[in-house]
């Protein structure tokens, strides 16, 4: 809730396993009011709870029931065939009579917090089953599997048909995407998700080289300055100084790159930052 508050649109995840059978089961499923799941099915085959009729007393007034027959403590489950086909009421009357439906079970790890901690979402949404169904269809295609990778997990409004009275509506469905190059960057380090050891703290000796890394091209549009040669070691005399400031070297690189390479915009960052601290 810290992180996410109380109702995420978007989760960061990843998936424990490339097989969509172990990480996004989906089955058939009847429940009843009072007994729960009593049928599960692949589409092919169920298990059904064998079920007696009985007699109760409900508010004085006798009452048939179904309850399930039970050995040993447990209901006894019978295999049936699984037909979900409305059209062949014969093939199976619930489905037909529409008390069964298409559940799916999400299991995923959020990448903000520890591995091995895993979470479950259940759905019976067919849209939001179709989507991550294509989304991980996709993902495994294009990278040649999906376990490890980070993915997000997006509830987002939907315009679909009702298949009842044809008309549209909208939904909130599920889908899964892949994240951007500036949402990956945001993660957690690898330290904090691993439990490895924190990286040592002593600064190395070459805190603020005389070589500055990556400097991006020199700014030549109009209005800004135009990169100095420093033939004379001023670039040297400039890290000297930010080490005086305190100028940590995460902090000297950005202050090159933003300089575009020229010396004086260079001198007159160190200048404010100076002026900043003498405030």
């Amino acid at each position: 809730e810290a992180i996410y508050g109380n109702r995420p649109k978007a989760l960061r995840v990843f998936f424990p396993h490339d097989d969509p059978a172990i990480f996004f089961p989906q089955d058939l499923k009847a429940y009843g009011r009072s007994s729960g799941l009593y049928c599960r099915g692949d589409g092919e085959t169920a298990k059904r709870v064998r079920t007696k009729k009985e007699t109760v007393q409900i508010e004085g007034k006798p009452k048939e029931i179904k309850v399930p027959v039970m050995a040993h403590g447990r209901p006894i489950l019978d295999e049936i065939p699984c037909v979900p086909d409305k059209s062949n009421p014969e093939g199976c009357p619930i489905w037909a009579a529409g008390h069964c439906r298409r559940v799916a079970t999400l299991i995923f790890s959020l990448a903000d917090f520890r591995p091995f901690t895993y979470w479950v979402i259940q759905t019976g949404s067919w849209n939001s089953i179709v989507n991550i169904n294509s989304g991980v269809d996709s993902i495994r295609q294009i990278m040649g599997g999906i376990a490890g990778l980070s993915l997000r997990l997006v509830l987002k409004p939907q315009k679909t048909r009702d298949p009842d009275s044809g008309k549209m509506r909208h939904v909130h469905v599920l889908s899964l995407e892949t994240m951007t190059e500036s949402e990956r960057k945001l993660l957690i380090p690898p330290e904090q998700v691993f439990g490895l050891p924190a990286p040592p703290t002593e600064k190395p000796d070459d805190l603020f080289p005389a070589t500055p890394p990556d400097i991006d091209e020199p700014r030549t549009k109009s209005g800004q300055l135009v990169p100095v040669p420093d033939s004379d070691g001023i670039l040297d005399s400039l890290a000297e100084r930010a080490r005086g400031l305190g100028v940590q070297r995460e902090e000297w690189e950005e202050m090159v790159k933003a300089s575009g390479g020229n010396l004086i915009a260079l001198a007159q960052a160190l200048d404010g930052r100076a002026g900043d601290d003498q405030g």
